[in-house]
């Protein structure tokens, strides 16, 4: 099929005997392809489609197109003064990488100009929604500074923006703004606006009697200000700016002139065509220069109001010799009479501290001193021919969309050259109607400021001006284009780069973030119940529900698991997944929806509900009958998935009356004045430390700000939540999120908790479905209580709670303490050395060959060295110690070499029990070549004890109390190495030496709890009672005798 593309020819149709008579081959245009045929050129590139199906099921699909020819060998090309590099992405991460991999891509490819990389990037990408512009002049820039965006860094000259959905609307300036020179740099580089000035000049040169073009382009900016040649300038300006735009693709949604501005503006929209328009201009401006010199124009910082008590306050009755001219602005306007009023202003604002500025014009524009001139031009008006306005434009003297009629309407027009300019009104229209972007078409950057103080936040689209008085024409307009671009305004970028030639080049493809995405499993839709004699409910969370023959109670039931809600598993307090306390709430609300009792008078909540980390959970929501009160009772309950006990979680009171009232209206500002913003950064972080660990499902806080009347905050859902949301009628994570804000409030005890939802009082949903919300948060009626209200991005109510109460939770009332977790095992950490304070409380012998000089340990060479010791009197030990000596290891069997060990242990002891019969004996066998087997020293001690010696005093088998090759010592709390021994719970002095190693002290260890995984934990019972084997010991079984 690629090869049938490029050769212009339709294969015929395999295998094909006879066409299927299931069809109605005479109807339609399909004929099937029985033989070749050739495939003609229609102006379009040709496309075809090719399918494959899979014998399991798998089909596939894939639409070829034609490749585009060869680009032809450019004419003469010039390359525009600034080259836009566009990158776009679906976020910031994806347009960082895509900068990367073009970067990475440059760098390798060096045949690739300035502006073919530039054309391709514009033309042969999809503009996503994050999208970068890097206006560049020269290859080796443009790779450094994309090399800084790619890094994480904001290179200077680097436009971002995000594609929004509002309108566009152009600005019109009027008198003002003019300067010499001003389209002359843009008539030498775009021939697109060269060619529409100089159409406009030749529609006004004959009226104007001069050439506009190089008086605009020659003439000092004293000739210029003259209003009879100021406006037909700009109007031509602004005509040429416009259709160049135009040429570019750029569309716009409303138009907005400032004064005479509002004159291109109306021939832009279509509104008078341009001979028409060429002579109205030229008028007004000669009607204008006409009038008797004098008056003076006054800009000054404050808003509408206070200007016009000045003019009373100060003018008195001479008040009508100054007016209003114009309104820029919340504290911006501009006044415009007799030159000895306006000075008398000019002192009264200057004494108030205010900012004032002289306007230098020749007139006073929009002011008393216009109407001798007001008649003739009413009279060339009616002689001018209007058509409807293709594009809306807002007017200058009512700051509303104008209409076909008010255009074509004479005193329209007078007005306007005589009374205010409502420029501000103008601005808060477009808003109104959806505009976030300004373009200002003119010399200056006049309108985009007064654009800007009229908004009450920065713009979310573009508010730029085409040109600036300081800065180069094309530079700036090709600048203000990308900036539009980012923001969303469609460009057709092939018309930009026209007459460059620039040629496609090769780019490296989208830089694909790589991330999973699976749909959201809903919980919603579980199958026809109705088999089973249940209704099916679309609940996530209650499957089905059954409602009594003869009424009663109405059942609705469900499984809760972290299969089949994942998200439950983000709600973790101490530890545990805990079942939110807000769903408890949503059930009986959902359950009370259904019921006709939508509203909660009361729930309380009994206990929290523990979801296991493998099963699920049956849990139930009861709806009693109707009571006298006109209310149904309401319970919670649930079981564990193979248990019969039911546990009781929640009961209250549904209402069963009429709906309540709505709840209040949020505030017309969001936030409200004087509310403090909340930092949100470490909030959930440092939530973990009271046990409350939630996961990215109910970390839905968004913002929050302190304010007198509570706290105002915003909760959103995240994304793989949204699916169900409306099914639940308030999501459990969405309210969680919104209660949040608990913490902020001024009774809040941060350090505590966790808190858990008690007790809700008159609580309801009228809007249910929502994914955010705005919340306030504020102390309730009644003792330790809030009562809470949330509402849409519209202001409409969806939640309101009446009264919460809370109550803190322990480890113990959930049953969840430490050593029962089986996520903890017992390990053994150092402690620390007890500090010396005399001699000890416990007096330890070692008999043996064994050589000490530390003075809380008595020596013995044998046995009847400490005999002689006791019969002299001598104080008897608390504890003796019976090195065994190793024996030289076997040929073969590991257990044989305990047997020396014991026969040389066992001898002494018959003798020494006589004479110590509240002694405690010890017997260790050191190093790791000659250790003796564990049970095999056990049992030849418990024959000592039981056996041989009946009286024997208490018998402690030190076997393996170190694996290295030092000697163990009483004092040594060593670990225990691969099996775990008993430790007495006894501080004993500092480590004796014997003759089979040399000493080395060993590190006192104290148990502690540590994290691990599944496993079953290797430790049993009290560290401090040793534990009573019933076999001999072995790998999870402590070795220390009963």
């Amino acid at each position: 099929m690629v090869q049938a593309l490029h050769h212009g020819v339709l294969p015929r149709t395999l295998h094909i005997d006879e066409p299927t008579p299931h069809v109605d081959w005479t109807a339609g245009a399909v004929d099937l392809l029985t033989e070749t045929r050739p495939w003609p050129e229609t102006g379009r590139p040709r496309r075809a489609g090719v399918s494959s199906f899979g014998v399991s099921g798998t089909n596939a699909h894939v639409i070829l197109e034609q490749a585009a020819e060869p680009d032809p060998a450019p004419a003469a090309a010039t390359a525009l003064p600034l080259t836009p590099w566009l990158l776009s992405g679906h976020d910031e991460q994806a347009l960082r990488a895509q900068a990367k991999t073009l970067l990475t891509h440059l760098r390798q490819r060096t045949e690739d100009s300035v502006t073919d990389v530039a054309h391709s990037l514009a033309t042969r990408r999809t503009a996503l929604e994050h999208r970068a512009a890097l206006p560049v002049t020269d290859r080796d820039d443009a790779l450094t500074r994309l090399a800084e965006f790619a890094a994480g860094r904001t290179p200077d000259g680097l436009l971002l923006g995000t594609a929004g959905e509002g309108g566009l609307a152009l600005l019109f300036p009027g008198q003002g703004a003019q300067r010499p020179g001003m389209g002359r740099e843009l008539y030498e580089t775009f021939p697109a606006f060269a060619r529409a000035f100089d159409e406009v000049c030749a529609h006004i040169d004959p009226l104007l009697g001069r050439p506009l073009r190089e008086t605009v382009f020659t003439a000092e900016a004293a000739e210029l200000d003259r209003t009879a040649l100021t406006q037909p300038a700009l109007f031509a300006l602004e005509v040429a700016l416009f259709r160049l735009l135009a040429s570019w693709g750029v569309v716009p949604d409303y138009l907005l002139g400032h004064s005479v501005g509002e004159i291109a503006a109306a021939h832009a929209a279509g509104a008078l065509d341009l001979a028409d328009a060429a002579g109205l201009v030229v008028a007004r401006g000669r009607l204008m220069q006409a009038l008797p010199p004098g008056g003076a124009m006054l800009a000054v910082q404050a808003d509408e109001r206070e200007a016009t008590e000045a003019l009373t306050a100060v003018l008195g009755e001479h008040a009508d010799t100054v007016d209003i001219a114009a309104v820029n602005g919340p504290r911006s306007v501009v006044l415009s009479g007799a030159a000895a009023s306006v000075d008398a202003l000019t002192a009264h604002f200057t004494e108030r501290g205010r900012r004032i500025r002289r306007l230098g014009v020749s007139h006073a524009f929009h002011s008393p001193l216009m109407e001798p001139m007001l008649d003739e031009f009413a009279e060339l008006v009616a002689g001018l021919s209007f058509a409807p306005p293709r594009i809306p434009v807002v007017s200058n003297l009512t700051g509303a969309v104008l209409g076909a009629d008010e255009f074509a309407d004479p005193r329209y027009w007078v007005r306007h050259a005589r009374h205010t300019v409502r420029f501000a009104d103008g601005v808060d229209a477009l808003v109104g109607a959806g505009v976030t972007g300004f373009l200002e078409l003119g010399p200056d950057a006049t309108l985009t400021t007064m654009a800007e103080d009229c908004l009450d936040t920065a713009p979310t689209g573009v508010c730029a001006a085409l040109l600036r008085r300081d800065a180069t024409e094309p530079t700036t307009l090709l600048t203000a284009l990308a900036r539009a671009h980012v923001h969303g305004v469609t460009v057709d970028w092939d018309a930009v780069f026209e007459g460059t030639g620039a040629r496609r080049a090769d780019l490296p493809t989208y830089a694909f973030q790589r991330t999973a995405y699976w749909p959201a499993e809903s919980t919603a839709d579980r199958g026809d119940l109705s088999s089973a004699g249940l209704d099916g409910t679309g609940h996530p969370l209650l499957g089905a529900m059954v409602g009594s023959a003869s009424g009663g109670d109405t059942l609705f039931t469900g499984e809760l698991s972290l299969a089949a809600q994942p998200w439950l598993a983000d709600h973790r307090i101490l530890d545990s997944v805990l079942f939110p306390g807000t769903g408890f709430l949503v059930l009986a609300l959902w359950a009370g929806s259904r019921l006709d009792a939508g509203e909660v008078e009361e729930l309380v909540v009994h206990s929290p509900l523990i979801l296991p980390e493998h099963g699920g959970v049956t849990v139930q929501v009861v709806v009693g009958e109707t009571t006298r009160e006109e209310s149904r009772p309401v319970a919670v309950y649930s079981r564990a998935a193979s248990g019969t006990e039911w546990t009781k979680h929640a009961e209250g009171l549904l209402a069963a009356g009429p709906p309540p009232e709505q709840p209040a209206t949020p505030p017309a500002v969001w936030p409200p004045d004087g509310a403090e913003p909340v930092r949100l950064e470490d909030f959930y972080a440092d939530l973990t430390t009271t046990g409350t660990a939630y996961g990215p499902v109910f970390q839905g806080l968004t913002a929050a700000w302190r304010h007198s009347d509570g706290i105002y905050a915003e909760v959103a859902l995240p994304p793989q939540t949204t699916d169900d949301a409306k099914a639940f009628g308030v999501h459990p994570a969405l309210l969680d999120a919104a209660l949040h804000t608990l913490a902020f409030l001024p009774s809040a005890a941060r350090d505590s908790g966790p808190f858990l939802p008690f007790s809700w009082r008159n609580v309801s949903a009228p809007a249910p479905g929502a994914t955010a919300c705005r919340i306030l948060l504020a102390a309730g009626p009644g003792t330790d209580e809030v009562a809470a209200t949330l509402w849409d991005g519209d202001g409409q109510p969806l939640v309101s709670v009446g009264g919460l109460s809370l109550r803190t939770v322990s480890r113990a009332q959930l049953g969840t303490s430490v050593a029962a977790s089986s996520l903890f095992r017992m390990d053994w950490t150092p402690a620390p050395e007890p500090e010396a304070a005399g001699h000890p409380a416990v007096r330890w012998a070692v008999v043996g060959p064994a050589v000490t000089d530390a003075p809380d340990i008595d020596p013995y060479p044998d046995l009847d060295a400490l005999r002689r010791h006791l019969a002299e009197g001598g104080p008897a030990p608390d504890h003796v110690l019976f090195p065994c000596a190793p024996a030289p290891p076997p040929a073969s069997t590991r257990t044989r070499p305990v047997r020396p060990c014991t026969r040389r242990s066992t001898p002494s002891a018959p003798g020494w029990r006589t004479n110590t019969s509240s002694s405690h004996g010890w017997c260790c066998a050191p190093g790791a070549p000659s250790r003796p087997d564990p049970a095999k020293a056990y049992g030849t001690w418990r024959r000592a004890r039981c056996g041989d010696w009946p009286a024997a005093p208490s018998w402690n088998t030190r076997t393996g109390c170190s694996w290295s090759t030092s000697t163990p010592t009483p004092a040594s709390r060593t670990s225990p190495g691969p099996r775990r021994s008993y430790r007495p719970p006894v501080t004993a002095p500092t480590t004796p030496t014997t003759s089979t190693a040399p000493a080395t002290p060993a590190t006192p260890r104290t148990p502690r709890s540590s994290r691990s995984g599944p496993a079953r934990p290797s430790y049993r019972g009290s560290p401090a009672t040793p534990s009573t084997p019933r076999r001999r010991a072995g790998p999870g079984r402590p070795t220390a005798p009963p």
